[in-house]
């Protein structure tokens, strides 16, 4: 699609009813007070779940591309939890004419890893708690168990090694759609969206400082709907630390990767993505790589 498709004004006011949806490169830009990246490219959200939204992010973004970081879980709660969602086989409606791309996050891999933390007696009563009060109830045991002492922080650092296949689809998502708006959501934007957006970020070259804004700006716009996205906490078995986005996560998601990669490049080649390929990401979002301006 020829750059002309795109959106004529990227920084036209986003629809406020969309959760946490913004334009990543203008967050990016006007934090580095510089044009740094394409904007009208790469966008990130909440669910946008309801018939008269969804038409409204097409128009404001002119979406081809949706990247879906939800859980089937997450899909059915956000069905459920407003009445404006039509229901689909329990899945929210999706937008006609865009091309939508399903990660499942966390990874089932993880998710097992996840279970066999639990001590032995406590994997006892797992199997227990499914079989009398059923798999809701034990998803909750899990989540109490491990989840919650896990914290947000280490539950995601520690899930990058079981989600390679995961965040390498989501990321060549945008490698194989030149030139195409694209947004990338889960159910609250913040977590899942928000290790997906500062992979690509730290891709790009952008300073840290920029990625954490980002990031934390989730927690502004989730201020919101707080009643809805507690509602969604507690529906999970989830503590309030979840409803907010983590200090210093950037830091230790470098360091992460620094330790076990070599660095974010060494983490792309890992889960598949070659060079050539970071090469065309960086065509896609940056105005102009940096490292050819100084050649």
């Amino acid at each position: 699609m020829a750059a002309s498709s795109l959106t004529e004004n990227p920084r036209e006011t986003m629809p406020e009813s969309i959760l946490n949806l913004r334009d990543v490169a203008v967050t990016v830009n006007d934090f580095l007070g510089q044009p740094l990246l394409k904007e009208g490219v790469l966008y990130r959200s909440a669910h946008i779940g309801t018939s008269q939204t969804q038409p409204r992010v097409m128009a404001m973004t002119n979406l081809m591309v949706k990247v879906d970081n939800a859980s089937i879980e997450d899909r059915i709660f956000i069905s459920q939890g407003s009445e404006q969602i039509p229901r689909i086989d329990g899945l929210p409606l999706q937008i006609a004419h865009v091309e939508h791309v399903r990660i499942s996050m966390p990874s089932r891999r993880y998710k097992l890893q996840i279970v066999w933390q639990l001590s032995f007696l406590d994997i006892l009563s797992l199997i227990w708690i499914a079989i009398s009060a059923g798999i809701m109830q034990a998803k909750e045991f899990i989540i109490r168990k491990v989840v919650v002492p896990l914290g947000l922080s280490r539950l995601t650092i520690n899930g990058i090694g079981y989600s390679h296949p995961e965040l390498a689809a989501a990321i060549r998502t945008l490698i194989r759609q030149p030139a195409v708006p694209v947004l990338v959501h889960c159910a609250q934007g913040k977590d899942r969206t928000g290790l997906v957006i500062a992979l690509v970020l730290m891709l790009l070259d952008c300073p840290r400082a920029a990625i954490e804004h980002d990031y934390h700006l989730s927690d502004k716009e989730i201020t919101i709907e707080r009643a809805e996205t507690l509602a969604y906490l507690r529906q999970k078995g989830l503590t309030q630390d979840f409803a907010r986005t983590v200090n210093g996560l950037i830091k230790e998601l470098e360091e992460h990767l620094d330790v076990h990669y070599g660095g974010v490049s060494g983490f792309a080649n890992k889960v598949g993505i070659t060079d050539s390929e970071m090469e065309e990401l960086k065509e896609l979002l940056l105005l102009e790589d940096p490292k050819k301006k100084a050649v």
